[in-house]
């Protein structure tokens, strides 16, 4: 998958738990960096905030079904 791929490349910055100014200033231009990549790999537009969101939720899902199939 493309978000993945390009998330992947900048994994440090926006997997990072601390906060502050200076970190959700590097995160928002990573986000916008995405943003850019995506939309010259796929010619598609999408906003940093629908591509961040996207990966958060495919997130989740990847942690809720390891959790299934670690209860099984």
């Amino acid at each position: 998958m493309m978000l993945i791929s390009s998330v992947s490349k900048k994994k440090d910055v926006i997997e990072s738990e601390t906060s502050g100014t200076v970190t959700w200033k590097q995160k928002s231009s990573v986000w916008q960096s995405i943003e850019q990549e995506f939309q010259a790999l796929t010619g598609c537009h999408r906003e940093a905030k629908t591509l961040r969101d996207k990966y958060c939720n495919l997130k989740k899902k990847q942690k809720a079904n390891f959790l299934q199939t670690k209860a099984i």
